[in-house]
């Protein structure tokens, strides 16, 4: 009996051949059970989206590793509370773990740094960040067996890596795949390398972490914890190689917190669910064009959800600037405002350092 021809063809968002055939089966059940699986794997695994399950005669749940990230969220919102209540240990000690879950989660670090900073307030600011490191490397240690805590090969993996779903790195390889036939002039645009990308993710990052400084020492008064750290985080998520839909959901707590309007919140998410079912459409199209979203309209998606997450980014930073727009501190209907109630050890400190407006 011939074995049955079943070979995978595993694909990436900037494959040339992504419009191709990409699995081919000609067995039985088994055989197709498993192509399925594996167009399941490829799709949640590209999407980063998770997967949870519940079996119910085994009494047990079944979760993939992307589920962790929506623990940092959670995580995230409880370190922020435990420092507004000037437990810099504990926050540390939460972030660390959020971080864990949710790499995104560690540039809150330099945000509270930076306004440690300017109030004076170093100690316990670094106390938070020293803590925040220490707990995500002693993680990995319990994780990983060798002394290096795997982080070598999570760098090396990460570096090679191209461009993910979602990404602001993923456009030119988009531009370059939605070219209509017969068109004299487009783009000259290709896809970027992995280490085009890297350089530009890295380059981005330190932008993003200049960027936070700045806004926490340039204005007039210094700024609430919840507006420079929507700034840093919402900067970081824009520059990132891969961004899965469950990622911006690091925003909730903060945009929360921020009290930014109910538009800016409508705008943002918006422009999230559209790109939810565009990305799961633009992944169908590889295994069925005629049924999925062409990358032409998907380019379109991605860029509103990034320009989305860039103007909570926006309005944060015009309420840090401007106390009068911020409605934590200046109340409508005329109330007494707190200055900023995550303050924490630096609720009651006066500025130290600060660079003057001209």
């Amino acid at each position: 009996m011939r074995p049955p021809d079943f070979s995978f063809h595993t694909m990436t968002p900037d494959d040339a051949n992504r419009h191709g055939p990409s699995v081919v089966e000609r067995g039985g059940p088994e055989e197709a059970l498993r192509v399925s699986e594996e167009r399941l794997r490829l799709a949640t695994r590209g999407a980063g989206i998770g997967i949870f399950d519940y079996d119910a005669a085994a009494d047990c749940c079944l979760q993939s590793p992307e589920g962790y990230e929506l623990l940092g969220v959670a995580l995230v919102a409880t370190a922020l509370l435990a420092w507004s209540r000037g437990r810099a240990v504990v926050a540390g000690l939460l972030l660390g773990a959020a971080a864990c879950a949710a790499p995104a989660a560690a540039i809150l670090v330099v945000p509270v740094l930076a306004l440690g900073l300017r109030a004076r307030a170093g100690r316990p600011a670094l106390l938070f960040a020293l803590t925040t490191c220490a707990v995500w490397v002693g993680v990995r240690l319990l994780v990983y067996p060798d002394l290096d805590a795997g982080i070598p090969d999570t760098w090396a993996g990460w570096r090679d890596a191209s461009p993910g779903y979602g990404s602001l790195w993923l456009v030119p390889s988009l531009i370059e795949q939605s070219r209509p036939p017969h068109v004299p002039f487009w783009p000259a645009m290709t896809a970027l390398s992995a280490s085009a990308a890297t350089t530009a993710t890295l380059l981005g990052l330190a932008a993003v972490a200049v960027a936070t400084v700045v806004l926490a020492f340039s204005t007039r008064r210094r700024p609430r914890l919840a507006h420079v750290a929507l700034v840093a985080t919402a900067g970081c998520l824009i520059v990132l190689k891969s961004l899965p839909v469950q990622s911006s959901l690091l925003l909730l707590p903060l945009v929360a917190l921020a009290g930014l309007r109910w538009r800016d919140h409508l705008l943002w998410a918006t422009t999230e669910l559209a790109h939810f079912v565009g990305v799961w459409l633009f992944i169908a199209a590889a295994t069925v064009p005629d049924r999925g979203l062409p990358a032409g309209f998907y380019l379109v998606l991605l860029v509103a959800r990034l320009v989305g997450i860039g103007w909570l980014g926006a309005q944060a930073w015009r309420q840090a600037a401007d106390p009068e727009r911020d409605r934590v501190r200046t109340p409508v209907d005329g109330a007494e405002g707190e200055d900023d109630p995550l303050a924490g050890p630096v609720r009651f400190a006066d500025d130290g350092f600060m660079v003057e407006p001209a």
